[in-house]
C-alpha cells in the first residue's frame, strides 16, 4: 500500500516546478465535465456528438490563404451545436489564456494566426479523460536565433522569436485544470516530454498524453462575427453535404 504522506520525489518536485497552473475564471467547468464525462464513457464519439452536422469552409485568416498558407488540418470544420453552449466554453478557454498569462506574469500569448489559435483534443492514455493541449508560439518570425523555416504559414510573420515564449507555448487542460508546460533547456520535461527533433521548437504532441480526436481552432482575429463563429473544428469526419 502507498503511503501517502510519504514525501516527493526529486523527480515529482522538478515535474511540479515546471508546470504552471493558470486560473481559469470564467469557464464553465460544469459545462466541460459533461463533455469530458461523455469522452470518458464512450470515448471519441463523446466528443464528435456534441458537434452539429453543418460544415463550414475555415475563411482566409489575417491573409493566411493569400499566403497559400493552410492554417487547419482540413479547410473545413464544425462547430459544437448551438445550445449546449460548448462553442462560448471553448471561446472562454482561448481568451482566458490570453489573460491568465499576463496576470501570472508568464510570457504573453496572443491570439492570432502566428501566436495562439489551435489546440488538440485528447482521450488520454491513462484514464480515458479529455484533455486539450494548446500550441502557442506557433510561426514565429525567422531570425538568427531560430533559423527555422515553417513554410507558407511563417511568411510576414509578426511574432518576433524570444526564447522564453517558447518554453512556455504548451499549455494544457486537463481534469478542469489549466497549466502553463515549461518544456525549456533547463526543465526536466524538456528531454522526458519532447520528442526527439522537436526541441527546437519546444512542441509537445498530443499523442504523448492520449489518442488525438480532432482539431480545435479560433480565430480571435475575424473580429467581424460572433465568438461562438471564429471556432472551426477539424477531423476526420469531413463530407460533401451542407458546407457554407
Amino acid at each position: 500500500m502507498s503511503n501517502h504522506n510519504s514525501p516527493a520525489s526529486a523527480e515529482d518536485v522538478e515535474i511540479r516546478k515546471a508546470l504552471h497552473q493558470l486560473p481559469v475564471s470564467g469557464v464553465d467547468v460544469d459545462l466541460w465535465r459533461e463533455l469530458a464525462g461523455a469522452v470518458e464513457s464512450s470515448g471519441p464519439f463523446g466528443f464528435r456528438a456534441a458537434l452539429g452536422w453543418q460544415l463550414f469552409h475555415v475563411p482566409n485568416v489575417s491573409g493566411a490563404k493569400d499566403a497559400r498558407c493552410q492554417l487547419t488540418a482540413y479547410p473545413i470544420g464544425r462547430r459544437f451545436r448551438p445550445e449546449n453552449g460548448l462553442n462560448t466554453l471553448m471561446a472562454d478557454l482561448f481568451e482566458g489564456i490570453h489573460t491568465a498569462a499576463q496576470d501570472m506574469s508568464l510570457p504573453v500569448v496572443n491570439l492570432s494566426r502566428w501566436d495562439l489559435f489551435h489546440a488538440h483534443a485528447f482521450r488520454s492514455w491513462r484514464d480515458g479523460k479529455l484533455g486539450l493541449l494548446f500550441h502557442a508560439k506557433e510561426y514565429p518570425q525567422e531570425c538568427e536565433a531560430f533559423p527555422y523555416n515553417l513554410g507558407f504559414c511563417q511568411r510576414g510573420s509578426s511574432l518576433k522569436y524570444d526564447t522564453p515564449g517558447m518554453d512556455f507555448r504548451n499549455l494544457l487542460f486537463y481534469e478542469d485544470v489549466l497549466c502553463d508546460l515549461d518544456v525549456g533547456e533547463a526543465s526536466i520535461l524538456h528531454d522526458s516530454l519532447i520528442m526527439d527533433g522537436l526541441q527546437p521548437v519546444r512542441t509537445v504532441l498530443e499523442s504523448d498524453f492520449g489518442q488525438g480526436i480532432c482539431d480545435v481552432n479560433y480565430f480571435h482575429t475575424l473580429q467581424d462575427r460572433p465568438r461562438e463563429e471564429r471556432l472551426f473544428i477539424c477531423g476526420s469526419y469531413s463530407t460533401d453535404k451542407g458546407v457554407i
